[in-house]
């Protein structure tokens, strides 16, 4: 008997299915206790069909981290499509990055525990993408410090690189959701705090500190027009799931 074809729109399909079963498996217990096993025994599919799209528990960790990072750069797109300066557009960015860490905060754990050793023991292919994905993000961040320094409203430190700047403003949001993020496996050193106020604030003082400079339209006028216009179906998400950005306290 001939082998039954399977479109790419129904394996594609199957894969999120399985992925969305292991997310689920990893809310409910927590990151040790996935196991293939495990996983195999709570979805529709053969032990076979699993592992002919996952080699490995740690090949479900990168592709789940791979479908967040998608997620993340499509609304990192988004975020910065608002016509306004270049210094705006990085604090979309960055506060897309949090909407999407609120959206999903066991996403923002798995990337934060996935190491070399994961990735060592996924398959090629998506280890490759992974890669790829991160380049993706990098470029797309690039191009936000490309246009502020093409509008003179930033001038590169000397032996800075425009990566060296991306990276640096990322791992301040980074680690000021991980810092300030009250989750069940993340501890928040103070109370009655909007994280956004906190992260919008700290990615103001990394640039300032760049000299990136300032602009006399009104930050607050944006930040709300952003969230009412190009991501607001992900705030009336996060209300759904009673997160106000405005008032939320961690």
């Amino acid at each position: 008997m001939a082998p039954r074809y399977l479109s790419k729109e129904t394996l594609e399909s199957r894969e999120n299915d399985i992925l969305d079963q292991a997310q689920a498996i990893i809310h409910q217990e927590g990151f040790p206790m996935l196991t293939m096993d495990k996983l195999i025994g709570q979805v529709s599919y053969s032990k076979g069909t699993v592992y002919n799209h996952f080699t490995s528990k740690e090949d479900v960790f990168v592709a789940l981290c791979n479908r967040d990072m998608k997620k993340k750069i499509a609304m990192f797109i988004k975020a910065t499509s608002l016509d306004s300066c270049a210094r705006f557009k990085m604090l979309s960015a960055c506060m897309s990055y949090l909407i999407s860490v609120l959206l999903s905060p066991n996403n923002f754990v798995l990337n934060a525990c996935t190491n070399a050793e994961s990735f060592d023991k996924a398959s090629e292919s998506r280890a490759n993408e992974h890669v790829e994905l991160n380049d993706t993000l990098r470029e797309t961040c690039n191009s936000v410090i490309e246009e502020a320094v093409a509008n003179n409203e930033l001038t590169l430190p000397e032996g800075k690189s425009l990566d060296e700047i991306s990276l640096t403003i990322y791992s301040m949001v980074f680690g000021s959701i991980g810092l300030f993020l009250k989750k069940e496996t993340m501890a928040c050193p103070q109370e009655g705090l909007i994280l956004e106020n906190i992260l919008l604030s700290h990615v103001n003082i990394v640039m300032d500190g760049l000299q990136w400079k300032q602009t006399d339209a009104d930050q607050q006028a944006f930040i709300k027009q952003l969230k009412q216009t190009v991501l607001a179906d992900e705030v009336a998400t996060l209300k759904r799931q009673g997160i106000d950005l405005d008032s939320a306290t961690f």
